[in-house]
């Protein structure tokens, strides 16, 4: 975890006239902002100086941003993430303050103790009307996506009556922020941010009429979890632990959601799932002139005497005697 202040004082009485009448850009702010993978252009429209500051932490997969600007046209240009590179979502909370945002095919008009979320990979104006502080989540947008379904259709819109969910969310930002500058653990990092999305999802689906219980969301988590499992099974290297880190969670909250539908453990449904695979490959076509040994590897088993002992006391015989009959 790492923090960045950037700080920026423009003068702009001291441009030309007809640079003061035209775009100013304001090379040192668009440096910042590039360094938080924000590249914008920036232009004022009136003579005056112009002050702006920016601090920054990171807290594992989330950049969090604090700043503040003075009246300014901001444009940010849509890039869709290359190959390899993750596409993102940005929660902001205004704290003080008037902007206008055209985003997502929208015009929004934003005032203290509204909040939004917005598609990085979209183009938007942001229009400071009077020196304004925002807080900014950057996340990534599969982590979101566990949260949220289809977060993309609710850029740009506030949650009606969402003054109360801004002041929690405001609240669990200085708490994830807080935690960061502490050095705290990664488990407990880990409870703050799954406590902020799951927050962050109930404003927007309260706002929308659309109730959605944590028994539900759980059970959301839980079918993204598994579906990347059995997308996985014949990595030998699949573990709660892997799993936890892919969603951000800790393997002790992974370990309820499991428990919570009835299944013993995570371990206990990857290795049913793998038994399974076995199981059809022993008697598939393609995979005829294979080996039980090479099958069990190939589905994750690394010991061929613990997959015998594993098929039988899950389908009662042998895996030679399934594949004979």
């Amino acid at each position: 975890m790492t923090s960045n202040d950037y700080a920026v004082h423009l003068d702009c009485a001291a441009c030309k006239p007809d640079d003061a009448e035209n775009s100013c850009i304001i090379d040192s702010w668009v440096g910042a902002l590039r360094n938080i993978h924000w590249p914008v252009s920036l232009t004022k429209q009136h003579n005056q100086n112009y002050n702006a500051n920016l601090q920054r932490i990171n807290c594992g997969p989330l950049s969090l941003i604090m700043y503040c600007s003075d009246p300014i046209i901001a444009k940010r240009e849509g890039k869709v993430g290359s190959s390899g590179t993750e596409s993102h979502f940005t929660f902001n909370y205004i704290n003080k303050g008037r902007l206008s945002v055209d985003h997502n095919n929208q015009t929004t008009n934003l005032s203290k103790g509204d909040f939004v979320i917005a598609d990085n990979s979209l183009p938007s104006t942001i229009e400071f009307l009077s020196k304004a502080q925002t807080y900014s989540i950057r996340i990534p947008a599969k982590l979101l996506g566990i949260y949220i379904d289809n977060p993309g259709l609710l850029c740009n819109h506030i949650p009606p009556g969402g003054a109360l969910y801004g002041r929690v969310l405001k609240e669990l930002f200085f708490c994830l922020w807080r935690q960061c500058e502490d050095g705290a653990t990664e488990e407990s990092q880990k409870a703050v941010i799954n406590t902020f999305l799951s927050f962050l999802a109930i404003s927007f689906e309260t706002g929308n009429k659309r109730q959605l219980s944590h028994a539900h969301k759980s059970e959301f988590l839980l079918s993204r979890i598994k579906e990347y499992i059995d997308n996985n099974l014949s990595n030998i290297h699949l573990s709660p632990e892997l799993v936890a880190q892919e969603f951000h969670i800790s393997t002790r909250y992974l370990r309820k959601l499991f428990q919570a539908e009835g299944t013993n453990s995570m371990t206990d449904y990857i290795r049913y799932k793998r038994l399974d695979k076995c199981a059809d490959d022993l008697i598939s076509i393609q995979t005829d002139k294979k080996s039980i040994t090479d099958i069990a590897y190939f589905w994750g088993f690394n010991n061929s005497s613990s997959f015998t002992r594993a098929f039988k006391a899950y389908f009662g015989i042998s895996p030679m005697e399934y594949k004979r009959r």
